[in-house]
């Protein structure tokens, strides 16, 4: 919420006192005070509504018939019920389900009519005079199960009991029949089905078995590893021999290599070709030639015939070095081709090979799922043949599944009359009725209660709060306005809102109005005019209330003197002393017919222009707006307007009709002051500095900046009153 003072009455006019930008009043959420406070305001209709509300909810609980309770309990036997071959069964384990099965068996409806017959109570009330009297008995028993044990109590109320201890007994021995008979149908029908189940199971299996082997038949599965088998080996070895081979073809490829581009005798330079046996046998007879050569050079001259005949034999044999190195040549690079192709070979016979085994793995993975099926129709056999083993031992034993360990035994007293629980259901009834009442009528009350009401149907900020004061009079000639202390300290909180305007500048005219009469608009007109006097204030209060004026009669005045109504036809009319310093006071006057029309008329507007001239603040107190429209006029030419609204006098339609009239004035209407407004709705606000003479409690006072942040909550910024 923003708070701000209220602007200099010296601004302009037609401008609001008050700031535009402020923020809606929000209605509080209702709290326990808010509760206490309805229920003290409404104590009367709360408490008369309470105390008829507990005496009827406790005569009625006091008529109820009297009924007495039979009890019995029965025990799940389960040691000689079956024997049980499943290892993974949880021995701790209460079956809640099974308890759960006994007790719709128990209360099943041909248990429920076979008790009837045995308990000899077809012919009495109530059984006799309904159609299907097993309803009835079943709607008067309570079974109770429990988690953690194998007993089931049952309890049986009726409005004798003896006749309550013999129908639980009777109900006990039908139930017993029925669960005789229903063990005896179900062993029978238990051990047909399983023998026709085994009977099923073994040709499923039978045939499961078929299915794999004639799969591992068909597909010549020996081995069931997908990674130790036929091709898995073969892969291995196709992948050894490719290493193998692509190391010699790497080696003669680099061979190769380093031939490549030479001829004739220079690839002897190629280690593979200069190995080759031709090429060393020619090589060697080369060698033997040069020797030969060189041992004729000692003997003769170089043109000899036999040197010449030699060097022609060396130059034939390196000749033939030259043709065995290029056949040596040739095998290489055939080598080097036939390596490769070995090569490709092996590769494409290795893929070969993997999707042989590829569609092997595929094939076993079928297998196994053959294999799987025949294992889970094997042990399907295995449950069968179990369970009906034990079904052939529980229909030998026909152990009784429910025994009765504690018989029906019913007590003295009625288990429905408790006169305590009674008192205090009565009691929290009462109580409901009372609080339910109260807000109730609250919600009812079309009247205005508290500030947060008056202010969120206004949607306007409350500038002032002015507390309840029982038995306040007129102040008369002479009165003293500090006087009580609570109601003066309010309208001194309310002035202070207002600054006084500079030396030598037109005054402000201030209206007060209401929704109806007797809102105190007079009195908080007098008192605040009185209020800004005595602050130095030069103030002039104006009675513009032609049909019941009253400021004459609270300040003392007298009531024939000429005043408004003669001035506003042209008359001359003085406003006169009050009795108080710096307040002059300008009485409604005698002649007040057709107020309307001589409010609304331009003399009105002449009047207080003189005004301003003369005074800093004039205070202007008219008729009520509801029941007439005489002030709007008024109103209309002031400065700002203040709706008195008062607490729980007023109601919410006739402060929306005043609404309605003022809406037209738009920022001009100031706010709020809600009047005689009761401590116990308004918690927070302080008033006085001690007892007051009236008889109301005084609160400690608060500064009047305090009191101006807390009591100038203004309304969001461009709103026009609701």
């Amino acid at each position: 919420m923003g708070t701000v003072w209220l602007r200099d009455l010296a601004e302009p006019r037609g401008r609001p006192i008050l700031p535009a930008t402020v923020e809606t009043p929000q209605a509080p959420p209702l709290t326990i005070g808010d509760l206490l406070a309805v229920l003290w305001r409404r104590r009367w209709l709360a408490a008369a509504a309470a105390a008829v509300v507990a005496g009827l909810v406790l005569v009625a609980l006091l008529r109820q018939t009297p009924l007495f309770e039979a009890e019995a309990a029965l025990a799940v036997d389960r040691g000689r019920k079956a024997v049980r071959f499943d290892e993974m069964r949880d021995e701790g384990r209460i079956e809640f389900s099974l308890l759960n099965t006994q007790r719709d068996l128990l209360l099943s409806r041909q248990v429920m009519a076979d008790a009837v017959v045995r308990g000899g109570v077809a012919d009495q009330d109530p059984f006799a005079s309904v159609a299907d009297p097993g309803q009835v008995l079943e709607s008067r028993i309570r079974v109770t199960t429990s988690r953690d044990s194998w007993v089931i109590q049952v309890a049986l109320r009726d409005e004798d009991g003896q006749r309550a201890e013999r129908l639980l007994g009777a109900v006990l021995a039908a139930f017993d029949a029925a669960q005789n008979r229903q063990q005896a149908a179900r062993s029978q029908g238990a051990l047909t089905f399983l023998g026709q189940q085994v009977a099923n199971a073994r040709d499923r299996l039978e045939a499961a078995r078929t299915a794999e082997a004639r799969f591992r038949d068909e597909r010549g599965i020996a081995l069931a590893d997908p990674e130790d088998n036929l091709y898995t080996s073969m892969l291995q070895r196709l992948n050894e021999a490719r290493v193998g081979v692509e190391k010699d073809l790497a080696e003669v490829t680099a061979f190769v290599a380093m031939g490549q581009g030479a001829t004739g005798p220079s690839l002897v330079l190629v280690p593979t070709v200069g190995s080759d046996a031709l090429v060393i046998e020619a090589r060697k007879t080369l060698l033997g030639l040069a020797d030969r050569a060189v041992e004729l050079a000692t003997k003769y001259k170089g043109m000899h015939p036999r040197m010449r005949e030699i060097a022609a034999q060396m130059e034939a044999a390196q000749v033939e070095v030259g043709r065995a190195a290029e056949i040596a040549w040739s095998r290489l690079v055939g080598e080097q081709r036939a390596r490769g192709m070995q090569r490709d070979m092996l590769v494409a016979r290795a893929v070969e090979i993997e999707r042989q085994l590829s569609a092997y793995r595929a094939d076993l993975a079928r297998l196994e799922a053959l294999s799987q099926e025949s294992r889970s129709r094997e042990r399907l056999l295995e449950q069968l043949l179990t369970r009906l083993a034990e079904e052939e031992v529980a229909s030998r034993l026909e152990a009784g599944q429910v025994t009765v360990v504690d018989p029906p035994r019913a007590g003295v007293r009625p288990v429905n009359i408790k006169k305590s629980l009674f008192a205090a259901a009565a009691l929290l009834a009462g109580i409901a009725a009372g609080l339910g009442m109260a807000l109730l009528a609250e919600a009812l009350d079309r009247r205005i209660r508290g500030a947060s009401t008056a202010a969120g149907l206004a949607r306007l900020p409350v500038v002032g709060h002015v507390p309840q004061v029982p038995g306040l009079e007129p102040l008369g000639a002479g009165g003293n306005p500090d006087q009580p202390p609570v109601l003066a300290d309010a309208v001194r909180v309310l002035r202070s809102a207002l600054r006084v305007p500079a030396e030598g500048k037109p005054g402000r005219v201030l209206v007060l109005t209401s929704s109806a009469a007797g809102e105190g608009k007079t009195t908080l007109s007098t008192r605040l005019a009185i209020s800004l006097a005595s602050a130095g204030v030069r103030t002039l209060l104006v009675d513009a209330d032609l049909r019941r004026p009253a400021v004459a009669r609270h300040l003392g005045l007298a009531e024939d003197a000429a005043g408004l109504a003669e001035a506003l036809v042209g008359g001359t009319a003085t406003p006169i002393a009050s009795g108080h310093p710096r307040l002059e006071v300008l009485t409604a006057g005698v002649d007040r017919r057709n107020p309307g029309e001589r409010l609304s008329g331009t003399r009105m507007a002449d009047l207080l222009a003189g005004w301003r001239n003369e005074y800093a603040a004039v205070i202007i107190d008219t008729s009520p707006l509801g029941a007439v429209a005489d002030g709007l006029a008024a109103c209309a030419l002031a400065d700002g307007v203040l709706l008195v609204v008062r607490d729980r006098l007023v109601t919410r339609a006739a402060l929306a009709r005043s609404l309605d009239r003022l809406k037209p004035l738009g920022d001009r209407v100031l706010g709020l002051i809600v009047n005689g407004e009761q401590a116990t709705d308004q918690g927070g606000y302080g008033y006085g500095y001690g007892e007051g003479g009236d008889g109301v409690p005084a609160r400690p006072a608060a500064g009047i900046a305090t009191a101006t942040r807390k009591f100038l909550r203004l309304k969001p910024g461009g709103d026009k009153p609701a």
